[in-house]
């Protein structure tokens, strides 16, 4: 018998949600087909059986759990089936859990406990209401002499945090809390470092408006294969930091795109951005957009993502200060155009105008080597009808 095991999807994934078993136990399953639906880091995802087997025991039906937790037994379809030795390893699992678990919730079960609970000067029939209404002491008002907390205090309490409840509260789950945690870990364990810049994008108008009659391009379309272009003399913002002090500089570029989605912000990959033409990056783009919209994306539409580009210039935002999205090691945030003033030749004139930043972790990438490519870059942009066309 096998122990199927919470997968990692994404480089940085640490922990998933398993939300619905497609299966119950003693179905028999081929391999590909779908077992259960778990979100994960900014997308949902079916998980498919890795091979042909048989559903023995499912040990969580739904849940948050850390990568590598096992979550059900399976055997393979000619394995001679023993209950004894499926409950043996079904008790070796549960006791494994439970000490790697134990310690974290005795200490999570003491911190509920305020530390200075009993030094809170209340009436007992206070603290028995407060008990009841689940209201700690420390934030009631004693009016009581030298302070003391009376049953009037916590009622006068209640009443006033009633009338402040005027908002609706929204508790993030699924991928929402895991891309919150994702990004919050981020912001404070990656030293970032951020250039703007504008860029004439006159070149990039003119290319999209002669391409719009073949195909209807975006502007992420052409600037992803833009970046595509620049990252093949930059590789070393084509890569990722997944330990300390160790970094991969990918030979594939493979860049991911922000997508919002009723679900909240995905980020699918284009693999092979460097040699995929533009009618391909379009139609892939639209396959993804069209999975994430449903809340489709595979594992492997998600995984494997080498550099990111997040375009909110859709919505008329301009400059940002984008996010690293990690194990990733440079994001690029892509602001709107507009007509502004731009000196042309010694002389002031109307141009469209792009506005780009560029977010690099500051640990993996120099300062000088993100001015390199942000230079190219523009370079390439300023310049999108000699290499798009």
């Amino acid at each position: 018998m096998n122990v199927l095991k919470l997968p990692a999807f994404g480089m940085s994934a640490r922990r998933g949600k398993i939300v619905e078993w497609l299966v119950k136990e003693g179905d028999t399953v081929k391999a590909n087909e779908p077992l259960y639906n778990m979100e994960s880091e900014k997308s949902s995802i079916t998980v498919e059986a890795p091979y042909d087997l048989i559903v023995r025991k499912i040990i969580h039906q739904e849940g948050d759990f850390d990568v590598g937790t096992p979550i059900a037994i399976v055997s393979l379809p000619d394995e001679e089936f023993d209950e004894q030795e499926l409950n043996k390893l079904l008790s070796e699992i549960l006791n494994d859990t439970t000490k790697d678990t134990l310690g974290e919730k005795t200490e999570k079960a003491k911190d509920t406990i305020p530390k200075d609970i009993r030094n809170i000067k209340a009436t007992p029939f206070a603290r028995k209401l407060a008990t009841e209404l689940k209201v700690n002491l420390e934030n009631v008002i004693g009016t009581g002499p030298d302070g003391l907390i009376t049953d009037r205090d916590v009622k006068k309490y209640i009443e006033e945090f009633k009338e402040k409840e005027n908002y609706q509260l929204i508790r993030l789950t699924g991928f929402a809390k895991i891309s919150a945690e994702h990004l919050t870990e981020s912001w404070k364990n990656i030293p970032h470092i951020v250039q703007f810049m504008e860029v004439n994008a006159n070149s990039l108008v003119n290319a999209r408006e002669k391409l719009i009659s073949e195909m209807k391009f975006s502007y992420t379309d052409l600037l992803i294969k833009l970046v595509a272009i620049t990252l093949e003399k930059h590789p070393k913002l084509n890569a990722t930091m997944e330990k300390e002090n160790e970094i991969k500089n990918w030979k594939k570029i493979n860049i991911s795109v922000a997508i919002e989605t009723p679900y909240g912000l995905t980020v699918p990959v284009i693999k092979n951005a460097d040699e995929r033409s533009l009618q391909e990056i379009h139609k892939e783009i639209e396959r993804l957009a069209e999975k994430s919209r449903q809340n489709k994306l595979a594992p492997s539409d998600i995984s494997g993502g080498t550099f990111t580009i997040s375009n909110l210039g859709t919505y008329g935002a301009e400059l940002g200060f984008p996010i690293i999205n990690a194990p990733q090691v440079a994001l690029l945030y892509i602001g709107a155009i507009r007509q502004k003033p731009w000196i042309v030749d010694g002389k002031i004139d109307i141009a469209m105008i792009i506005s780009l930043s560029l977010a690099c972790y500051h640990r993996a990438i120099d300062g000088a080597v993100a001015a390199r490519f942000a230079k190219d870059l523009r370079e390439v942009i300023e310049n999108a009808e000699t290499y798009l066309l």
